[in-house]
């Protein structure tokens, strides 16, 4: 084993043993398919990245179950937060579902198989608007698929849309007159109460 390969292998194990911990905080019941439906204290979506990985490939939840949590949490509180230019609700589902099925064939893509994600609006993600955050652009679809994009995807990674960010990208703080000033998710304007 070289010493990259032996660094990453310490990093994984110490990445399972927090997973370990933050899986302990779940009661499950058991669910047709073989996936076991989580009953966690707090919703999928207020999960760590390390809790929803070590849940989907334990089948604590499925990675439909995943998707559906987010889009729920996106419908609910996106209205407020314009943290989306475009959800792809029916692509994610689709994606989910597929992942899912090599799931329960035995086929794990790695950590992120079945993983919800989003990218901002400067990424070419395909079958999706890449507009930039500005109007000029809302209908462009581009031939051709970012790279981070097409790794995660192969990763495993379900694609639930495209992120709000400032016109052009010029500005850090997200601000937008096209499609709203992006909020921070968990707190309204600035330093608002707790939006859930």
């Amino acid at each position: 084993m070289s010493d990259p390969e032996r660094v990453m292998s310490a990093d994984v194990a110490g990445l399972a043993a927090a997973i370990e911990r933050a899986a302990a905080d779940l009661a499950v019941a058991e669910e047709p398919a073989g996936f076991v439906v989580a009953i966690a204290v707090s919703a999928v979506t207020d999960w760590t990245v390390e809790t929803l990985v070590h849940s989907i490939a334990t089948r604590k939840i499925s990675p439909v179950e995943a998707t559906r949590e987010c889009l729920n949490r996106i419908e609910r509180l996106d209205g407020n937060i314009h943290a989306f230019i475009t959800v792809d609700a029916d692509g994610a589902l689709a994606a989910a579902r597929s992942l899912e099925a090599e799931l329960a064939a035995g086929l794990s893509r790695g950590p992120l198989h079945g993983v919800p994600l989003a990218y901002k609006d400067l990424c070419h993600v395909p079958g999706l608007p890449t507009s930039c955050g500005t109007r000029t652009r809302d209908y462009f679809m581009s031939p051709i698929e970012c790279t981070a994009v097409a790794r995660l995807r192969e990763a495993g990674a379900v694609t639930l849309g495209k992120l709000n960010m400032s016109e052009l990208a010029l500005g850090p703080f997200g601000d937008n007159a096209h499609h709203g000033d992006v909020q921070n998710p968990r707190f309204s304007g600035r330093g608002g109460p707790v939006i859930g």
